[in-house]
């Protein structure tokens, strides 16, 4: 079908249908013809029997009368039919010989036969009229010459009116054929051909409206490509993109740069022959610390390498993110001096925090003892031993808010995922804070409605995203106040919000809180003054959650709402 196209298809099969049904018809009559030509020579058989009888009859010689039609006559003498056996005819003789007229169609050449007796009693012999088989041969040949003509005229004829019909309708469907076949190739400029009426029509203008459509998508899908290509040649950071096995699909132009390698050498290779990082203890950082493969399975990671590529040996951030369908986007810039100043104080933060944790776990440890060695009647003591492990929880709990800022600056907070109970969290949260709480004379009301829906998180995160807030709340808000703690539904989403008596902060002060190292300059800080962190980490914890993290202030009171994704949209 390929090689005659559709017009020679329709073609072919209009004249192999118009061709076998005159073979058919011509068949039929051929058939026809020759059965009507037998039985017609014997009527004329008959016919020139009952004409030659009546010469006899009026004394004329048989054999000298001309019967038309190719008749022949003869007499056979009853002598002649009592000696004769072989000749197929004899039956019929002597039925004649016996009265009466027998006629017959034989094989060969004698063809159709009619006998009777001649005059006389007892007949002397009989009469024949015979028509010779080659007579009705003659007659089904001239039949069969001018069926054939007539079949060649109307097989010509036949050809014509399919070609004719092919061209008129193989015509569109060429052109569209050629249209669609230049649309395949991705030539959207040029419009399918219309007008037509039909099927054909239809297929054409719904080709039409897809290329329209794949015009609009293929431009606004070159607009945004080249609009982030202006993006990323502006960016002062190098980007590349991986794929699952970590070979090199883009480059920017900075990343070239960098890398000191063009796209052309770079696409298709690994990313640690183009990067060449130096060893870490011996060992190739592509093996075992590879920030790429830990942003797989821990989400964005942020590291440093000493890479021996570009201009010679130096120090790169490299930002992982987790895939997006099959790619892994990686943003690499060189690492500044404050960045390294920056990092140097994050490990000696989190060297120093760690050192702390353990003699002041002791130290909290031996306070509690404390309290419940003292005498109901020692007031003075019970209150000081509150008063110093209030300290020691302050001190506990800035320690915590540094390590969880120097992890979340080097992109290492993780969060673990698994089915959590709120209540839980809240009640964790509640407790570490009771001793604050209970020294500035501080009630706790709760509003968690019930039952509430699950959530899917890190719960250890979220108790210390929620006493980061309530110690705010606990912080500003007057001695003997009410903090409030309650759980708002919404749609797919649920709302743990913290609201206190605080004097608040100032409107143009509430988007800048959740920076790290904020506090509120509009608001008179109690002499516990904070690290600037704990809604930072509040914020940063909220937000690895899928969620978000809000500050208001509603009808003279300062709520802080952690909106959180409910189980079916967190998993």
């Amino acid at each position: 079908m390929s090689a005659l196209g559709f017009r020679g298809v329709l073609a072919t099969w209009t004249l192999a249908l118009v061709s076998a049904s005159l073979a058919a018809v011509g068949a039929v009559a051929l058939v026809q013809t020759h059965r009507l030509a037998r039985e017609e020579a014997l009527d004329r058989a008959r016919r020139g029997l009952a004409r030659g009888f009546e010469a006899v009859r009026l004394g004329l010689p048989p054999d000298g009368f001309e019967e038309p039609d190719g008749v022949v006559l003869s007499v056979r003498l009853r002598d002649q039919v009592d000696a004769e056996y072989a000749d197929p005819r004899v039956a019929l003789w002597r039925q004649a010989l016996d009265g009466g007229v027998a006629a017959a169609l034989l094989g060969g050449d004698i063809g159709a036969v009619a006998v009777r007796p001649l005059p006389g009693d007892p007949s002397s012999g009989v009469l024949e009229a015979r028509v010779p088989a080659a007579s009705i041969r003659a007659r089904v040949a001239r039949f069969a010459t001018r069926a054939a003509v007539a079949a060649g005229l109307l097989a010509g004829l036949s050809v014509l009116a399919s070609l004719a019909v092919a061209r008129r309708l193989g015509r569109p469907v060429a052109r569209l054929a050629a249209a669609a076949s230049a649309l395949g190739r991705g030539d959207l400029q040029t419009p399918l051909p219309g007008g037509e009426a039909g099927e054909v029509g239809e297929l054409a203008r719904t080709l039409e409206s897809m290329r329209l459509q794949l015009l609009e998508v293929t431009g606004e899908a070159e607009r945004s490509r080249f609009e982030l290509e202006s993006v990323l040649a502006s960016v002062s950071e190098g980007v590349f993109a991986v794929d699952r096995d970590r070979r090199i699909r883009y480059l920017s132009p900075r990343a070239e740069a960098l890398l000191g390698v063009g796209s052309g050498a770079a696409i298709g290779a690994f990313c640690g022959e183009i990067l060449r990082p130096e060893p870490v203890a011996g060992e190739p950082p592509c093996e075992s610390r590879c920030p790429i493969l830990q942003a797989r399975f821990r989400g964005p990671v942020r590291a440093s390498e000493v890479l021996r590529c570009g201009a010679g040996p130096w120090v790169a951030r490299l930002s992982s993110s987790p895939p997006v369908g099959a790619l892994q986007v990686q943003i690499l810039r060189p690492e500044t001096a404050e960045e390294a100043a920056r990092r140097a104080r994050d490990a000696v933060v989190a060297d120093l925090a760690h050192e702390l944790k353990t003699p002041l776990a002791a130290q909290r440890a031996s306070l509690e003892l404390l309290r419940e060695r003292l005498s109901a009647g020692d007031s003075e003591s019970a209150e000081l031993a509150a008063a110093v492990e209030a300290g020691a929880l302050r001190l506990q709990r800035l320690i915590d808010n540094l390590l969880e800022s120097v992890r979340i600056e080097a992109g290492e907070l993780a969060i673990r995922r698994a089915p959590l109970e709120l209540d839980e969290v809240v009640e964790e949260a509640i407790g570490t804070m009771a001793p604050l709480l209970a020294k500035r004379g501080q009630r706790l009301e709760l509003s968690l409605p019930h039952p509430l829906p699950g959530l899917v998180g890190d719960a250890p995160r979220l108790v210390q995203a929620l006493v980061n807030v309530v110690a705010n709340a606990s912080k500003f808000a007057p001695p003997g106040s009410e903090v409030r703690i309650g759980v708002s539904l919404r749609q797919e989403a649920l709302a743990l919000w913290v609201e206190d008596e605080g004097p608040g902060f100032e409107p143009a002060e509430l988007s800048r809180l959740t920076t790290r190292f904020r506090r509120g300059a509009g608001a008179a800080e109690p002499r516990e003054e904070g690290s600037g962190l704990g809604l930072w980490i509040t914020r940063s914890i909220a937000e690895r959650h899928g969620g978000a993290l809000e500050v208001a202030r509603l009808g003279g009171r300062t709520r802080v709402t952690l909106e959180l994704p409910v189980a079916e949209s967190a998993a």
